[in-house]
Parts: structure tokens; C-alpha cells; sequence
């Protein structure tokens, strides 16, 4: 039988390794017609129109609050893309959370100024 009670040894490290990367705050950037790929980043105050805004890890933060973001596509690429997939599936199906099951998060360690 498979444990599947905690990921496994190379998954474990994968996650060891990624703790690892602070986030680089993007303060105050305006983006305009270009690609901008969002992993290791935090955006905060940026505009983004007509972009592309792509990531691959999903190990990233937009301060919605506090950036624009108008006539722009995200791309969601492997593995982040199969988050956003189940994410969607489980917004589609309407399927309700108990009172006991909520959804945990945890902050990404921001860059060091």
C-alpha cells in the first residue's frame, strides 16, 4: 500500500528547495503588451495590460488590491496548470466545503531587501 499520509522523498525535496526562494517584490511596474512570468515574484502596485502573464510553479503573488490588471491572459503551464484546473472543476461542480474543510495557505518567504 502507498503512503500517501506525506509527499514523497524527491517531492519532499522539491519543497525543501522552493521554501528556499524568497519572493522578489515588483513595486510600481507598469506592464504593457509583453510577456511577463510571474514565479519568484510578489507584484504590488503594478499595472499589467494587454500581457501575457505566464507561470510554470505558481510560486508567486499578485496584490490584487493593489495592481490593474486589464485585457491580459494568464498562462498556467506544468504543474501550476493542473492546480488551476482542479481549481476550476471544483468551482464548476459547486462543491461545498464544510464547516470542518477549509482551504490552508501559506505566504511565500518575500526577497530580502
Amino acid at each position: 500500500m502507498i503512503d500517501i499520509s506525506k509527499p514523497n522523498e524527491q517531492i519532499q525535496e522539491l519543497l525543501k528547495a522552493l521554501d528556499k526562494i524568497s519572493l522578489m517584490s515588483v513595486i510600481g511596474w507598469e506592464f504593457k503588451d509583453q510577456d511577463v512570468y510571474l514565479d519568484g515574484k510578489e507584484f504590488v502596485q503594478c499595472n499589467f495590460k494587454n500581457c501575457r502573464l505566464i507561470s510554470h510553479l505558481g510560486h508567486w503573488q499578485i496584490l490584487i488590491d493593489s495592481c490593474v490588471i486589464k485585457d491580459s491572459t494568464f498562462d498556467f503551464m506544468y504543474p501550476a496548470s493542473t492546480i488551476w484546473k482542479t481549481t476550476l472543476q471544483l468551482q464548476d461542480k459547486r462543491i461545498p466545503l464544510t464547516p470542518k474543510s477549509r482551504i490552508k495557505t501559506k505566504n511565500p518567504p518575500r526577497h530580502k531587501k
